[in-house]
Parts: structure tokens; C-alpha cells; sequence
């Protein structure tokens, strides 16, 4: 076992368990809001390069440990300026794009859209997209550009874009215009290539097995064809592209011509990598590579023909452009370093009585909120939003020097995805722990209360009794002892908290002696100790009856425990009670996957093959948003060849129906018409995946 694990939920839902690496720098004696702030914008940014950098070795043991390593020095900022220092150091581990803003020179865009200069034609693309932008025609002599353009050839320069926001917009107009203007200057349709990009199909779980097939990898964007307005034999004319740090694509814009021999390529100091994307937050502002450009043949990867420093003239620039543009070799552009071998290092078994240092907390925090905060389909339906919870968490996190708290805080984090299929594994000290033990008797909440719903040991029968209400637990309230736990509690709805609450109202140590105060009826309350020695998730489930999964319970109305039941025995179960008026379908459980074998057999006319559940989950092409990109898909009752029952359907539920249960309804329902008695269900679907911390 490796340390937390948690699940999720929805169709995305996973588990948590915290990892083991060299320790790291001890916490701040406390964290502020502006440092909580800081450390939390690092963590969005760690998140943003592990699911959408191309660099395998994003989602790696190195990059975990990159972030470890750059915790207390982002924790210790004491300004923006200090973060920044902490996010390269982290950053650089990854031979991650540092962050942006340092072009060649100031931003110009009051140079002429179109202009001849020794009879060649040069275009600036930041003042066509300056123009566009305002909705004006770009300045210049348009007709003298285009012929300079067919007879000795053209010059993009594609320098000194603005920074920021404004920069970006500027950038994404010129790649559109420059999509629709270059048809005019080719004679042949060229492949444009593609743009491969990180593919997330749900969160694929970090230890064990998941039914929901979820996938990740890559996928290749095929750019499509440039087609000529005016295909001809001849060649088109020769362009020269010249680009510096602050340039839109250079791949996107430029890569299928400058493969095909029609565009070469200057870059004035360190040109801006192909298939960069702005990271924005309030404290940080990072370039990550988010894409590799393919040319049509598979070449990976863009460069520039022709480098020159970031000092040089725009006359040299100049002069070099025009040397290119005749044919001739500008500067060569330094040896590209080739990135290091993939490096995992192999996760070492956790201590779990050991305290995370400061680093791993932080990286339990990251993967933990990051995975929910891409990946967990109920987001929507969060009490709190989740995206404020990494600010709250961030001094949580840190000041969990304990394993106690540590384990505390990543369970409380988790219990903010308010869905009952969450939980943490690997946990030794909190309530939720599979290492509590309770007495043999199952409890369950009954109205505001907690009550005995069954024994386990039947020895106690003449001391407890099914009702008897619990009133105290070690001499103090139930109510007060269940909202002790209730904070650690991943619970979609209140019916479903009151159910786990219930399961760890008498846990403790195994062995221990819990002391109840009991009111039986109208009589006085009553105390009685009880011996800790049943493991308390046993304890919570209900007793073992004697009585067949299926029976007749009159002449002419049958009954099915669906907790029990197994497939094979739900066919003869069927058989046996199709002469009677009516059949209950204990739903108080979890079934053993009989939906798919009941439901076709109750399907009324017309409901053959009925749609009974629809599904989404996220899926990620790059670093869009999900909400462009959500899988739907829906499950079908099946077509069986076998007898209908016509009789009527009664479906007992409550809290204990949840997942699989609450399917099976949905199913039920589809095919029928059943009548639903009882309390609502827990509220809890989807399938379940789990992450490592």
C-alpha cells in the first residue's frame, strides 16, 4: 500500500493515497492569505503542465517532485517576485517554457500594414491585426504590395507583438487572417500538417481497476489543406517569415510552408516555441507547451532557418530577410538541446505512521484538487465551488505536521466534493479509518436519531433489542458525537451522511469498551458497555438472515432481496413467482449486477431496449474547457428472449440504495412501471476511479 488514496465520483470519480519523497523544507510557522494565494496559483499552474504539457514526463515522479521541491520557497514568497523565482526553479525541472514577456522590443503597431522597401513587399502582422481589431482598413499601398509581392517575392514580420491579453488577441486575429490571405500567394494545395496535443478520456485510476474504460495519451489535430485561389504550374513567389519571442505560431501559421520550400524562416533572439499556451492567473503568467507540430510527413517539431540575436538591428534583420528571400543562407540557429530521458523513479513504499514533509503535503493538496477539479463530473452540484477550496486548503495543508492532521486535512478535502462515492484509503487515525472496530450491532439513523437496526451477535439479544434508540456514547450526546465525523464525510445528500455518520457513531480501538446510555420505548434510558470487536465497515452492514434470497411472502405476492440475489438465482426467481399478483423488490442494499437480467423480464410493451441511464464525463483535447468536450453516452435495457412478468412492482428504497442500486431503479423504472416505497435513495451515481497522493 502506498500511503491516501481517494475516490471520486460521478462518471469520473477516483480514489487517494499519499506517496513518499526526500523531505522538503519545513513549513512557515503560519500561512497568510497572500502566501495561501501564491502557493495556490503554483498548484493551478503544476496542475495545468501535468495534464496538458506534451513532455511525458508530466505526469512522472519527477514532476511531483518538482513541485515537492519548489513548496517552501513559493510558501516563504514574500512577493510575486519571489514566486516567480520558486515557479522557473520548478519549471526549468521540466525544461518547461519559463514565463513570457521578453521580447526583442517595445510593441509596435504604427508601422504600415502593407509596404514596398526596395521593391520587396513587407507585411506587419501586428498592425493587420491592430487594423482588424479595430474594425479599420489596414494602412499601406495594397496594390503596390501585392504586385512587389508576385514579382520579387514578400516579407512577413511577425516582431514585437504586444504582451499580455492584448498581445494574445492581436495574435489569435493575424493566425485567421494569415489562413485567408496566403491562398492568394501559393500555387498548389499544400498539407498543412497537425498539431498532436495531451488527450484526457476521463482520469484513468492510479492503482487498480475501473469499468468505466477511461484512457489518456495523445491525439494529432490534422490541420487540413491550404488551397490555392489560383492553382497554377508555376511556383508561387518566395516568402520569408520573420518572428521573435513575442510572434503568433510560427507552426501553426507557417509550418506547412516552410516544409513545402515556399516560406524560410528568421527568428530575431529566442523565437517562441510551437504550440506554446498562456497560463493566466492572478499571481502567475506561464508559457506551456501544450502542442507539437507534425509536418504532413511526420516530422516532428518547428525551427526557425535563420537566428540572429536578440540585439540586432532591425537593419540587419532587414538585410538578412532579403538575402533569404534571394535564395541565399542567413545565420544558422543553435544545435536544439535535446530534453533528458523520461524519468520516473519508482515510488517507495510509504511509511504510513510517517508525517509527508511540507513538499508531499503540497503535492497530495495539487493532485488531489487538481484531479477533482478537471475530472469529478458533479461539479456542478458542490455545496461549495471547488475551485475556492485549493486558497483554504493551502495553510490546512501545510500546517498538517502531524499524520493525524494530514490525514484530517486530505479527508476534508475530499469531503468537499459532497458525493458519496468519495473516500480516502490508506488512513490509520481518522474516523473513516478501516482500522476502527465497533460492537456487533448494526445501527442505523432513524429520524433525527441513531437507532439498533440489527445484531450481529445474537449472544446480546437480551440486553438490546431492534428499535432501542442510542442516546449516548461515552457520555456524550449521539447528535454530537456523529457531527465530530461529519466534517471528514463525503456525502451527496443529507440522508447520506446520516447513514455513514451512523456506521462511526461506536467505532474506536479494537478491544475497547464503548459505554451506550439506550432508551427503549417509553421506559427509562438504560446503560450498557459493549466490546469494540467487529471492524466497524462489517458492523455497518446488515446482518446475515437465514431467510432465502427469494420467497413467497403470501398466495400471490412474491419477494426479492436484491442485495442477495445473484444473477443466475434472479432467472428463477422470476420463474417461480410468475404466477403471482405482484412481487417487492428489496432495493435496501447493493445488488450483484442483476438490472441487466431483471429489467428486460419486466419491460412492459413498446419499453424493449428502453434507454435507462445516461452518462458524461469530461474529455480534454488540449487545455479546453470540458464543457466543449463532454463523452455521452447512454446504457440500454437489454432484449432477452424469456417470459415478462405482468404483474405489479413494488421497489423498497432508502438511503442504502445507492450506486448500483439507484441504477437499478432507473432501470426498473425504464421497463415498467413500478411503485417506489420508502425514504429517497442516497443520491450517489457514476462510476469510481483513484488517485495516488
Amino acid at each position: 500500500m502506498r500511503g491516501l488514496k481517494a475516490f471520486v465520483a460521478g462518471v469520473s470519480a477516483m480514489l487517494v493515497t499519499p506517496f513518499a519523497t526526500a523531505a522538503s523544507a519545513q513549513v512557515p510557522p503560519s500561512v497568510g492569505t497572500q502566501s495561501a494565494e501564491r502557493m495556490a496559483d503554483l498548484i493551478r499552474l503544476w496542475n495545468y503542465v501535468r495534464l496538458f504539457d506534451v513532455d511525458p514526463r508530466a505526469m512522472s515522479r519527477q514532476w511531483e517532485m518538482a513541485l515537492s521541491d519548489a513548496a517552501a520557497p513559493a510558501l516563504a514568497a514574500a512577493d510575486d517576485k519571489d514566486l516567480k523565482r520558486a515557479i522557473d526553479a520548478m519549471m526549468a525541472k521540466l525544461d518547461a517554457a519559463p514565463p513570457p514577456g521578453r521580447t526583442a522590443a517595445k510593441a509596435r503597431t504604427d508601422v504600415p500594414a502593407f509596404r514596398v522597401v526596395n521593391e520587396r513587399a513587407i507585411a506587419s502582422c501586428v498592425s493587420i491585426a491592430a487594423a482588424l481589431a479595430s474594425e479599420s482598413e489596414p494602412s499601406g499601398d495594397v496594390s503596390a504590395f501585392g504586385g512587389a509581392a508576385k514579382k520579387v517575392g514578400l516579407i512577413f514580420d511577425c516582431r514585437r507583438f504586444p504582451e499580455g491579453a492584448a498581445g494574445d488577441g492581436l495574435r489569435q486575429i493575424f493566425e485567421a487572417w494569415f489562413a485567408q490571405a496566403i491562398p492568394e500567394y501559393i500555387s498548389r494545395p499544400i498539407a498543412r500538417g497537425s498539431m498532436r496535443m495531451r488527450m484526457h478520456d476521463g482520469y484513468p485510476p492510479d492503482e487498480g481497476n475501473s469499468s468505466g474504460g477511461y484512457a489518456r495519451g495523445t491525439i494529432d489535430q490534422d490541420l487540413g489543406l491550404l488551397v490555392p485561389e489560383k492553382p497554377s504550374s508555376a511556383s508561387g513567389p518566395r516568402m520569408v517569415l520573420v518572428i521573435d519571442e513575442s510572434s503568433p505560431n510560427p507552426a501553426r501559421i507557417a509550418g506547412a510552408l516552410q516544409a513545402s520550400g515556399q516560406v524560410r524562416v528568421v527568428a530575431q533572439g529566442r523565437a517562441p516555441a510551437a504550440g506554446l499556451s498562456q497560463f493566466t492567473s492572478a499571481h502567475v503568467q506561464a508559457a506551456v507547451k501544450t502542442e507539437t507540430y507534425l509536418t504532413s510527413s511526420g516530422r516532428e517539431e518547428f525551427r526557425a532557418d535563420a537566428c540572429l540575436p536578440g540585439s540586432a538591428s532591425d537593419a540587419a534583420v532587414a538585410s538578412t530577410a532579403r538575402a533569404m528571400l534571394n535564395g541565399l543562407k542567413g545565420p544558422p540557429c543553435p544545435k536544439a538541446s535535446l530534453r533528458s530521458p523520461n524519468a520516473n523513479p519508482a515510488s517507495p513504499e510509504a511509511d504510513k505512521s510517517r508525517v509527508p514533509s511540507l513538499g508531499e503535503r503540497m503535492v497530495a493538496l495539487a493532485k488531489l484538487w487538481g484531479t477533482f477539479q478537471y475530472f469529478h463530473a458533479y461539479k456542478d452540484l458542490d455545496s461549495q465551488p471547488w475551485e475556492s477550496q485549493l486558497e483554504k486548503f493551502v495553510p490546512i495543508f501545510a500546517a498538517a505536521d502531524t499524520r493525524a492532521e494530514y490525514e484530517d486535512a486530505v479527508s476534508r478535502l475530499a469531503a468537499r466534493a459532497d458525493d458519496s462515492h468519495v473516500g480516502v484509503g490508506g488512513t490509520t487515525l481518522t474516523a473513516l479509518s478501516p482500522k476502527r472496530y465497533a460492537p456487533p450491532i448494526y445501527v442505523r439513523p432513524v429520524e433525527a436519531g441513531f437507532a439498533v437496526a440489527g445484531l450481529h451477535d445474537l449472544t446480546l439479544a437480551d440486553r438490546l433489542h431492534v428499535g432501542d434508540e442510542i442516546l449516548a456514547v461515552d457520555g456524550r450526546k449521539a447528535a454530537d458525537v456523529a457531527a465530530d465525523a461529519a466534517p471528514i464525510i463525503a456525502a451527496s445528500t443529507p440522508q447520506a451522511l446520516a447513514q455513514r455518520e451512523a456506521m462511526v457513531l461506536l467505532a474506536g480501538e479494537q478491544g475497547s469498551v464503548v459505554r451506550l446510555v439506550v432508551r427503549r420505548g417509553e421506559a427509562a434510558p438504560f446503560e450498557i458497555d459493549l466490546q469494540r470487536s467487529m471492524p466497524m465497515y462489517r458492523a455497518a452492514g446488515q446482518p446475515e438472515t437465514k431467510e432465502p434470497s427469494f420467497r413467497r411472502i403470501g398466495a400471490d405476492i412474491g419477494y426479492i432481496d436484491l442485495s442477495r440475489i445473484t444473477p443466475p438465482e434472479a432467472d428463477t426467481a422470476l420463474d417461480q413467482l410468475m404466477d403471482t399478483k405482484a412481487i417487492v423488490f428489496d432495493l435496501r442494499g447493493y445488488p450483484k449486477g442483476t438490472a441487466w437480467v431483471i429489467a428486460p423480464r419486466l419491460a412492459l410493451d413498446g419499453r424493449e431496449g428502453a434507454i435507462a441511464a445516461q452518462f458524461r464525463r469530461p474529455i480534454y483535447l488540449g487545455p479546453s474547457e470540458p464543457e466543449e468536450n463532454w463523452k455521452s453516452f447512454t446504457q440500454s435495457i437489454p432484449v432477452r428472449d424469456k417470459p415478462r412478468y405482468r404483474g405489479k412492482l413494488i421497489v423498497l428504497i432508502d438511503d442504502r440504495a445507492i450506486s448500483q442500486s439507484e441504477y437499478t431503479a432507473q432501470f426498473f423504472e425504464a421497463a415498467a412501471n413500478p411503485v417506489f416505497v420508502g425514504t429517497p435513495t442516497n443520491g450517489t451515481n457514476g462510476d469510481v476511479t483513484s488517485v495516488d497522493l
